[in-house]
């Protein structure tokens, strides 16, 4: 994999605004559903699957650290537990470069 052409708070923000969209998806969809709308159960157009999809085909530290860090939103901290601070950094921005390449971005 190339190296990244954005930071890695760059690659963050990106991550974190594509969930809060997938959240915002989610929400309006059981609202659609609550209406009886048809066109909410459409699950593979939803962006919410497509990153679901995506942390799939990740490694176990990448997809552990794109849903703690960004689908989940877990407590800044949770790492603490599983890497140093220098360890989780750099597999962060292994995680975050590879998460978006799946996106071609």
């Amino acid at each position: 994999m190339k190296p990244p052409l954005i930071s890695l708070a760059q690659r963050s923000k990106v991550i974190e605004y594509l969930f809060e969209l997938a959240r915002k998806q989610d929400f309006q969809k059981l609202h659609l559903q609550g209406q009886g709308n048809d066109d909410a159960n459409h699950r593979q157009n939803d962006l919410s699957f497509i990153l679901d999809v995506i942390i799939d085909f990740l490694d176990d530290d990448a997809r552990r650290i794109i849903n703690n860090d960004y689908k989940q939103k877990a407590n800044r901290q949770w790492w603490e537990s599983y890497y140093s601070k220098t360890t989780y950094y750099r597999l962060k921005a292994k995680a975050t470069a590879e998460f978006l390449s799946y996106l071609k971005l």
